[in-house]
């Protein structure tokens, strides 16, 4: 490939991966940065195409057109059905969001670079995080003016809600939180002989999860998190000492700060910036972790609400799906009883909606498809397919796949699958030297 193109190119390919996993939206102060990066690498990727430079896959070529067939069969079918035109284009493009990131990596060779890129952003969009709710809690900012500043820089409302009012202290939970989930094994296979540096990521990573305030969230990084370290510990036993030292380690001082922080720092903390400290349990990690995360009376008030939606949600969903069993409702399609912040064909539960829309036919074919190309891309890896399923489960519980940062996430998992497939070759070729 032309070499100074292509390090253009390779360039314009992390600003993209880095700013799709740091910043909220695609826009700054009203400029679509996003949609402008894209068009130009795709610009550059069809010249390496037609000038014969760089030649995709032809089984992906063909894996893609299957997809985007599945697609508009489903567009069809909904457009038949009657539903809105706008709704049935919106919702495709949508499809495309992922896929972006996911085609336009072809041409960009460096994995092992890409990897430390993809770790880098993950750590950013955390301190990204810990400052916009930092300001808040110190008092810099009031939330309303922080939301002013927010739907100013990216064109979109600060959504939030209070952890600890009295502190106060906020949540911060955005679709980039996903990539916490996906980095885990790139951390592992690329830093864990570095311990320092491992525990540190580690931490800030959970901080970030914490502070999401989800408990799905923390569910599939938990998940996800037992997972790498078993795989690191059978993988490499000869470094079963290290693999087992981050594991315990990087685990027992974020439970230990987050002791600290939430028993006996917040409580100093509320004393000084707070208000009604007289009015609140002392135990301040009782009042946040428990209040969000356990069986008791106060944590039920808290999630029933959340929870009641999305039991409405699956009914509204599963009658649609009665209804339209064997061609599905069409893309476009949405139950005129539940509409989820005025967005008519987002819910909650955005895997079973899916099946709702493409029916039993179409699903499975499009099953079909995604778990070819998995298997395909993550070298017949069940532990990295495993990974990419527990990510794909965030679609149980919030609408997340459909979106530039799900494709941010899969594509970490494949770059890390790439480095050790490629870390293999290399040992077994010296071996044999």
């Amino acid at each position: 490939m032309n070499n100074k193109l292509s390090k253009i190119y390779n360039f314009l390919f992390i600003i993209l991966v880095a700013t799709t996993i740091i910043l909220p939206t695609g826009s700054i102060y009203g400029i679509p940065y996003k949609n402008i990066l894209t068009l130009i690498l795709v610009g550059i990727y069809g010249y390496f195409y037609f000038t014969k430079q760089y030649k995709p896959d032809r089984f992906f070529l063909i894996l893609l057109f299957s997809f985007l067939a599945v697609l508009g069969s489903s567009a069809i079918i909904g457009f038949l059905k009657g539903n809105e035109l706008q709704l049935i284009l919106s919702e495709g493009f949508s499809f495309t969001k992922p896929l972006a990131l996911l085609v336009l990596v072809g041409p960009f060779k460096d994995r092992k670079k890409l990897g430390k890129v993809l770790i880098d952003s993950a750590l950013a969009y955390s301190i990204f995080k810990l400052i916009m709710i930092f300001v808040v809690m110190f008092r810099m900012v009031t939330v309303v003016q922080l939301d002013k500043w927010y739907q100013k820089a990216f064109s979109a409302f600060f959504v939030t809600m209070d952890i600890l009012p009295e502190l106060p202290l906020i949540r911060m939970y955005l679709v980039n939180d996903l990539i916490y989930v996906a980095v885990l094994p790139l951390l592992w296979l690329l830093y864990k002989d570095k311990n320092f540096q491992f525990i540190l990521y580690y931490f800030i990573y959970s901080v970030g999860v914490y502070l999401s305030y989800s408990r799905f969230l923390w569910a599939i990084y938990l998940a996800a998190a037992v997972m790498v370290a078993l795989y690191e510990f059978f993988k490499d036993r000869f470094n079963w000492k290290v693999v087992l030292f981050n594991f315990i380690m990087s685990n027992i001082i974020t439970y230990t700060i987050y002791k600290i922080l939430f028993t006996w720092g917040a409580p100093f903390f509320i004393k000084i910036f707070g208000s009604n400290f007289s009015d609140i349990d002392k135990n301040g990690y009782h009042l946040i972790v428990n209040s969000r995360f356990s069986a008791d009376e106060l944590a039920k008030s808290q999630n029933s609400a959340s929870d009641s939606v999305r039991t409405e949600q699956f009914q509204a969903i599963f009658n649609l799906f009665k209804e339209n069993l064997f061609l599905g409702a069409g893309l476009g399609a949405y139950s005129k009883d539940i509409l989820r912040n005025n967005v008519k064909t987002v819910y909650e539960l955005q895997i079973p909606a899916l099946v709702m829309k493409l029916g039993i036919p179409l699903t499975i074919l499009f099953s079909v498809i995604v778990l070819t190309y998995l298997f395909k891309v993550l070298n017949n890896n069940i532990y990295y397919i495993a990974v990419a399923g527990v990510v794909f489960s965030s679609g149980l519980f919030n609408p997340y796949l459909l979106t530039s940062v799900f494709g941010a996430c899969i594509l970490a998992i494949i770059v890390c699958s790439d480095i050790e497939k490629s870390l293999k070759t290399k040992m077994n070729f010296q071996r044999r030297e």
